[in-house]
């Protein structure tokens, strides 16, 4: 009779100890490649439930760069026709249109990201995730995402326009200027949407209080932001070569047309390039997981180093006393 007691509860306290290892994934320490490894692992090991989740941000944005495809003919001659008319200043407006819509739905995307590795911290799972049972919980984050990115877009409008700006005067240092901004200030700024879409319930002002962290750990923020981004950039340029070269071609077509050339586009290029628009679309925001994931357990890892060291402290003062 004790014997069974003691089976099921030391199987009771193994089963207790399993959990316990799955929450809290991300705050855990580990080494910059390690979070790097890590943070590549979890999309591919998930990939399907992740594609169910996010469907309905990549099916807007994906819908949103076909239109743009079947566009792009006319966007081109819009460029050319500028000073005639109206016609070039409506297509300029139909361009803001989707760049409007795009900055929407890249809020939506990143919003949606968060949350599965805010899920995927909790539960230490991806599976299960449901996308209209989440729709109040995603939405505080969809809306935090929106204003961080204009937040950080702001910041770049304004150093962009001051060094175009001061291109005349100060040249190549323009340039430079704005390099060490962006390593100076975006680097940090992770840390703080970290923090603002990991923890919802936070105010969002509060936050910015991990500027400190985001300085304090700027080199490690730095490597795993570049070697995401040297990895991503590769398999970027693979993916949107064919848009690249047919946009060219769409270009090149619509220019002749306009220098009395008698030849004329197939009629199926508008319809290629918005498939090539739509697929280099899906697939682009697929690999920017690359970049997302990596950077959430390189969060997770650094608030962990300064929790345990603040523990530390703690406990030596309380050693003296």
């Amino acid at each position: 009779m004790w014997y069974f007691y003691i089976v099921i509860n030391i199987c009771y306290l193994a089963m207790e100890d399993k959990e316990k290892d799955k929450m809290d994934v991300l705050f855990r320490q580990r080494s910059y490649m390690s979070c790097l490894a890590e943070g590549m692992k979890l999309p591919t090991r998930n990939f399907l439930p992740l594609l169910r989740f996010l469907y309905p941000s990549l099916l807007f944005l994906v819908a949103v760069s076909g239109v743009a495809g079947l566009l792009s003919g006319q966007m081109a001659l819009a460029g050319a026709l500028r000073s005639i008319g109206g016609v070039g200043n409506t297509f300029l407006i139909v361009q803001i249109v989707f760049c409007a819509l795009w900055f929407l739905g890249m809020a939506f995307y990143w919003g949606q990201i968060m949350f599965a590795i805010r899920h995927y911290n909790v539960t230490g799972t991806l599976e299960g995730l449901s996308f209209r049972r989440n729709l109040r919980p995603l939405g505080t984050i969809w809306a935090r995402a929106f204003v961080l990115l204009i937040i950080a877009t702001a910041l770049l409008l304004v150093v962009s326009v001051a060094t175009v700006f001061g291109q005349p005067v100060i040249g190549v240092w323009g340039l430079v200027m704005m390099v060490v901004f962006v390593l100076a200030v975006m680097v940090p700024y992770v840390a703080v949407c970290q923090e603002g879409l990991l923890f919802p319930e936070r105010p969002l002002v509060r936050c910015f209080r991990s500027f400190r962290l985001g300085f304090r750990y700027w080199s490690g923020f730095f490597i795993v932001s570049l070697c995401s981004a040297l990895l991503a950039g590769i398999l970027l340029f693979v993916v949107l070569l064919p848009s690249f070269v047919l946009t060219y071609a769409v270009s090149l077509s619509v220019t002749a047309v306009l220098n009395g050339d008698v030849a004329e586009m197939p009629s199926y290029t508008i319809g290629l390039l918005a498939f090539f628009y739509m697929l280099s679309t899906l697939l682009m925001l697929i690999i920017s997981w690359i970049k997302f994931f990596p950077l959430s357990f390189l969060y997770g890892s650094v608030v962990s180093r300064e929790v345990e060291k603040v523990a530390y402290e703690n406990s030596q003062e309380n050693a003296d006393v």
